[in-house]
């Protein structure tokens, strides 16, 4: 992390994030693993549950969504979002024994 070394939040303005980034509760189970590259964010974050299950997992390209943002919202339900260069283009939820129903998609 870059940045003027004091946590005052107008030197937090100064701060520039690179690699792994955690965030935990008050309990100390951890959130989430954020990414970010220089500043903007990178690669993919893993967001969970307290339970430690993973909630999302979001793809980032240069700062912005880029990809399939996968949330886990139940144990028998996934949904799978698709971000290209930012814009959503699909949404579907998959439920166990149901199969998959397309809840938007845009024209690629």
């Amino acid at each position: 992390m870059e940045g003027k070394a004091d946590i005052t939040p107008e030197s937090a303005l100064s701060w520039i994030f690179d690699g792994v980034n955690r965030a935990y509760d008050e309990k100390g189970r951890l959130l989430a693993d954020i990414r970010y590259e220089k500043g903007e964010l990178a690669d993919r974050s893993i967001y969970y549950y307290p339970s430690g299950a993973q909630r999302e997992v979001v793809p980032y390209s240069h700062g912005v969504i880029h990809g399939e943002v996968i949330e886990y919202a139940e144990p028998a339900k996934l949904s799978a979002i698709l971000h290209i260069n930012g814009v959503l283009n699909m949404a579907m939820a998959f439920f166990i024994g149901m199969g998959a129903k397309t809840l938007f998609s845009r024209d690629l």
